[in-house]
């Protein structure tokens, strides 16, 4: 990698627009800081988000159901969510917790 010559200027433009497209990305998604925490309810956010990244990203959305399953035996699922928002001041991003661990907990949940 450190070789000048191996990437081309072609190659190089498409690294920094991969990076461009990764770093407007880096705000839609929790970085696992768990500022957040503690939840009232017990809700284990970032958890939660980093079972739903592992489907949406990535795509391994049975090892994600997977863990989430075990998550709600436990009692620390996104189900547990009474939208009270104690979360949201907390995070540096400034995500919209409550909203996305609905939607964690619609493509999560057992179907």
């Amino acid at each position: 990698a450190s070789d000048p010559v191996s990437l081309t200027d072609e190659h190089r433009v498409l690294i920094a627009q991969h990076l461009d497209r990764l770093a407007k990305m880096a705000g839609l998604y929790c970085t696992g800081c768990e500022y957040c925490k503690p939840c009232p309810n017990k809700v284990d956010i970032s958890r939660v988000f980093q079972r739903f990244n592992l489907g949406r990203i990535y795509g391994i959305w049975e090892e994600a159901r997977k863990g989430y399953a075990w998550q709600m035996q436990q009692g620390t699922s996104a189900e547990q969510c009474v939208q009270c928002g104690e979360c949201e001041p907390k995070c540096p991003q400034h995500l919209e917790i409550r909203k996305q661990l609905e939607e964690a907990h619609a493509a999560l949940k057992a179907k």
